[in-house]
């Protein structure tokens, strides 16, 4: 894991550098996804099968067909679906 630390810019921006990209398997265009929970924010590669392509969270996935679905949101799916 590499840390740096980056400066906010007066628009809100961080930059990525280069070498977290390079070793993260972004390039430029990529979408991410950003998540927040109280002080972090977690930046990740956007790939369809690893998040869940309802709610975005990245734990208990499993894979439907090609994309990631969370266990909550199955259950929610399903019981949506049986009325």
């Amino acid at each position: 894991m590499r840390s740096v630390i980056q400066e906010i810019d007066n628009q809100d921006r961080i930059l990525i550098p280069e070498i977290i990209m390079e070793e993260s398997g972004i390039i430029k265009g990529s979408d991410v996804v950003i998540t927040h929970n109280d002080c972090e924010i977690e930046i990740i590669k956007h790939e369809s099968n690893r998040i869940c392509v309802f709610c975005l969270s990245n734990e208990k996935l499993i894979d439907f067909k090609g994309k990631g679905i969370c266990k909550s949101c199955k259950r929610y799916v399903k019981k949506e679906n049986n009325g």
